[in-house]
């Protein structure tokens, strides 16, 4: 993660306009799956929830649109959904709750 350009050097910055990964590189798609994969491990569950997984990574880009505050705000909705039933991790029935809940009309 030291390599990823959006992440290094924000500390001290007031403001400061973060692109989204950008799903059609290579760089974008593999920065945003480490991302995912060191989130999961500082997540309060007794068990890795797979956001390192591939077909994770996938779906929680879609949904972000590959934007971290997006991601932040995601994850703290699924989590907070898991820690309510005292799951072990975040599973797949928490994201699709998150999702319903957080996806646009229509």
């Amino acid at each position: 993660m030291s390599g990823d350009s959006q992440i290094t050097g924000r500390g001290g910055l007031q403001y400061r306009i973060l692109r989204p990964y950008d799903r059609e590189s290579v760089d974008g798609r593999q920065s945003f799956r480490l991302l995912c994969g060191v989130i999961d491990k500082i997540l309060p569950f007794e068990t890795r929830s797979g956001l390192y997984q591939l077909e994770t990574t996938e779906r929680l880009h879609f949904v972000t649109g590959g934007s971290i505050g997006r991601l932040k705000d995601f994850l703290f909705a699924a989590g907070a959904m898991a820690i309510n039933e005292d799951a072990p991790r975040i599973a797949y029935k928490h994201f699709a709750q998150a999702y319903d809940e957080q996806k646009p009309p229509g």
